[in-house]
């Protein structure tokens, strides 16, 4: 079990669902690029942001869908 650092955690009060199944780049709580590669979101966001960090995601696909058998 990871260790607590005493940081608090943030929570994005965004939509993601547009991004599924993409990997997105977070620079400052917003989604500043869009991959089908992380190393792309990356590239991406370094070129609008150069300065600022970004954190890289993979947005996973919505599994929760109603099975109509």
């Amino acid at each position: 079990m990871p260790q607590a650092t005493g940081i608090p955690p943030k929570y994005l009060d965004i939509d993601l669902s547009p991004y599924a199944g993409h990997y997105i780049a977070l620079v400052e709580g917003r989604v500043l690029a869009v991959g089908d590669t992380a190393e792309s979101a990356l590239a991406r966001a370094k070129v609008a942001r150069p300065q600022r960090p970004a954190t890289i995601l993979l947005i996973a696909h919505d599994n929760n869908t109603e099975n109509t058998h």
